[in-house]
């Protein structure tokens, strides 16, 4: 390792952290424009936010209670390595971490040396990791996106205090049409099924509204309609709450990875009767207006294919994925209001 390699911030032995600062997390559903919002994010100065880090169902399936066993700590550093490389080899935009796999490999060895003989807590080595991603791209706030997260923002919360968040969401109807005939690349059709689907977006909506509402945490909430018409304008506004400026260019909104080959797909008017029937009275309080639609049977055999897929590939994933059965039953804990 060369002098300049010494110095930098990804392969320091000692923690890089030496004070807590909040960070921002970017929460919603899938196909909501998440990812969007992200690049939109990259133009504030000083804010890092990474895009897609899923720490907590990693820290969830390996039963972490209190600081991490040596174990523990290897599995979620390598698994933070991973993400890493994944967006390294992945990325098509400005997103793309700026280092190399080889980087990657040392930043895991470096920080698997910083806490050898240092107790450490999950959520103080995720603050680590990123903090090093930030200051090596010459930020100095940190965040991540993770759209699930809205699950577990009370426990957020209480280990960052004076943590921000930035809600996304989307017309349902519209959300399920993405995620019904997203591109395998980009996501699995199979996990789609109407009623899981308009449930989850009422649970994320209904439970984020509680915490503008009571004050628990300070969250900014993003209409995709209106990124989409107007992300520089959306851009003024984020930097606004998270005390920054804009100083990149702001992206404009490519084809909807969904659709990108082929013409644009919509649900059947019984799968908008579904969601509407069960997250209309939330719909109309976002924003949306419902529409006057009704079940119709010849929908039936596209219903019950989906269910058929739907239910085969929930239970294949309960029985052979640990990670994807605790999203499963984080998902259930979330409908039953636990926490």
């Amino acid at each position: 390792m060369n002098n300049q390699e010494a110095d930098s911030p990804l392969f320091s032995r000692t923690p890089v952290v030496q004070q807590s600062t909040p960070p921002v997390v970017v929460v919603g559903l899938p196909r909501s424009g998440s990812s969007f919002l992200a690049h939109v994010l990259s133009t504030l100065d000083g804010w890092y936010v990474f895009d897609d880090l899923y720490l907590y169902e990693k820290v969830q399936m390996l039963n972490v209670n209190g600081t991490l066993q040596p174990e523990q700590l290897h599995q979620l550093v390598n698994f933070l390595g991973w993400t890493v490389r994944a967006r390294v080899k992945f990325e098509k935009s400005f997103l793309k971490p700026q280092c190399t796999w080889e980087d990657v490999d040392q930043m895991v060895e470096a920080v698997l040396e910083t806490f050898k003989d240092r107790p450490v807590y999950w959520h103080q080595l995720l603050e680590e990791w990123l903090m090093r991603l930030a200051l090596h791209h010459g930020c100095w706030r940190w965040g991540y996106k993770t759209p699930k997260d809205f699950l577990h923002m009370d426990m957020l919360v209480d280990l960052f205090p004076g943590i921000r968040f930035i809600f996304i969401r989307r017309d349902p109807r519209k959300m399920m049409a993405s995620k019904k005939y997203v591109h395998k690349q980009d996501g699995d059709p199979r996990e789609y099924h109407p009623i899981a689907y308009a449930l989850y977006w009422k649970m994320a909506y209904e439970k984020i509204q509680r915490f503008i509402d009571t004050g628990r945490a300070s969250v900014y909430a993003v209409k995709f309609e209106e990124l989409v018409v107007d992300p520089n304008g959306v851009a003024q506004q984020l930097a606004a709450f998270l005390e920054t400026t804009v100083s990149g260019s702001v992206p404009i909104k490519g084809k909807n990875t969904s659709f990108g080959s082929g013409k644009r797909q919509d649900i059947t008017e019984t799968e908008k009767w579904i969601c509407e029937h069960l997250v209309g009275e939330s719909m109309e309080k976002a924003g949306y207006t419902r529409g006057e639609v009704s079940p119709k049977l010849h929908d039936l055999g596209d219903l019950l294919g989906t269910s058929i897929r739907f239910a085969q590939h929930q239970m294949w994933r309960v029985l052979t994925r640990p990670d994807k059965r605790v999203a499963v039953v984080s998902y259930v804990r979330g409908l039953l209001g636990k926490k």
